[in-house]
């Protein structure tokens, strides 16, 4: 099954909304698997696969679940900030949410890279005042 549909979340500060979500899911048995990816222009730029296994849920299953895996989406998070500050040291453009459309979380984040943008930008500013008077 495909599905393709215009990106209207924001999901990662490092990409604008004008892309498109290109969806493949397979159900090939005893396991289910996907793939995403995120085109623009028919390029892709990041592309994700997952394979689960099936499993049957009872009562049981269900209570091991639900305390399982808050940690997990914990973790995830801390794990995906952390990718996040590596992209932003490489340099990779931060995209802020759409007006209207952040979280206090992302707000949170976003107040605490102020200092770091504003670094980055006086550093490249001397920078480039320096390469100027250099090449006078």
């Amino acid at each position: 099954t495909n599905y393709i549909f215009q990106k209207t979340f924001h999901v990662s500060p490092f990409f604008e909304m004008n892309y498109m979500y290109d969806w493949t899911l397979w159900r090939p048995g005893e396991k289910v698997a996907g793939s995403t990816n995120l085109k623009r222009d028919g390029k892709v730029a990041f592309n994700a696969f997952f394979e689960v296994e099936r499993t049957s849920l009872n009562p049981l299953t269900v209570c091991y679940y639900i305390v399982r895996f808050p940690l997990y989406c914990f973790l995830i998070q801390v794990w995906i900030h952390i990718q996040a500050l590596f992209l932003t040291i490489k340099g990779v453009e931060y995209i802020p949410h759409p007006q209207g459309s952040e979280t206090l979380f992302s707000q949170v984040i976003s107040h605490g890279m102020r200092p770091y943008y504003a670094l980055k930008a006086r550093l490249e500013e001397e920078n480039e005042q320096r390469i100027q008077r250099k090449d006078k």
